[in-house]
């Protein structure tokens, strides 16, 4: 499931279209070496919160859901570009992935497991302690269900060193 990312059985069979997945093509390689840092207990403490603003002006958060942090890498610059468009902040609508098939099955399991995650609790806030200092991605998941799933998913790039506390508000911008 992980390897196809998005997945949108619903629209294939409403509409009865052949789609094929649109195939990563990335000039980078993922490198386990360059990222085993993210394993060490480091000093730093990135805090937070993600939500997206309805139309009507109503606030959601991610409350529930995994806030996600990649190492900054070129593999993982690529990656976040050609997910959200842009290596420092993003957004991706779940309207516009549920439209979309993305195959990533020739992203290394170890991707996804060189990572850090926690939950964002009812208030929408999370906190990541003893990161060590880097450059990291910080990705976060709100959505929500009128009819459909809307919503979407968030990116925030973040640096720390030092002992820093960096407190983050994720949001489309």
């Amino acid at each position: 499931m992980k390897k196809l990312a998005i997945i949108s059985i619903a629209s294939l069979a409403l509409f009865g279209c052949k789609t094929s997945a649109i195939k990563e093509n990335f000039n980078s390689t993922f490198n386990l070496d360059e990222v085993s840092f993210i394993k060490e207990d480091g000093t730093n403490t990135i805090t937070g919160n993600a939500f997206l603003r309805q139309r009507g002006g109503g606030v959601v958060t991610c409350a529930g859901e995994n806030i996600t942090l990649y190492p900054v890498t070129d593999y993982s610059s690529e990656r976040m570009q050609y997910l959200y468009g842009s290596t420092k902040h993003g957004y991706n609508s779940a309207a516009s992935l549920n439209t979309r098939l993305i195959d990533f099955s020739s992203t290394p399991d170890s991707y996804f497991t060189m990572t850090r995650s926690t939950i964002c609790d009812s208030d929408g806030r999370f906190k990541l302690t003893e990161v060590p200092d880097g450059e990291y991605f910080v990705t976060a998941t709100v959505l929500w269900v009128v009819k459909n799933t809307q919503g979407g998913y968030l990116m925030e790039k973040v640096s720390v060193s030092g002992g820093e506390i960096k407190d983050l508000i994720i949001t489309h911008k």
